[in-house]
């Protein structure tokens, strides 16, 4: 008897460790990527088409999102640049649904 609720315990622990692992991850963004979130023209740039595409916007972006993926780049030193830019697309896609 006391067997079957240690056996459901066990199978809701990895959903438990899942969800505080993605919560402390969002908590642990460097400095630049929070930064990068900021900016919720940023966030819709990553997000969609371009409404501001002038040369300015285009080159802060490219500033920033560089500072960015290095940040996430040294906490992380094995993380691929594709890997970086999903980091990134997730946080603005979290952005952009607080906006709403």
């Amino acid at each position: 008897m006391t067997l079957k609720p240690l056996i459901v315990a066990c199978a809701f622990l990895p959903l438990a460790t899942l969800a505080d692992a993605s919560s402390a991850s969002r908590q642990a963004d460097p400095p630049a990527v929070s930064a990068f979130y900021r900016h919720p023209e940023h966030c819709a740039y990553m997000a969609g088409l371009p409404e501001n595409d002038s040369p300015e916007f285009i080159k802060r972006f490219e500033v920033d999102v560089q500072a960015a993926v290095e940040a996430l780049r040294v906490r992380n030193p094995s993380l691929q640049l594709t890997d970086a830019l999903f980091h990134l697309k997730a946080g603005c896609d979290r952005t952009l649904a607080r906006m709403k």
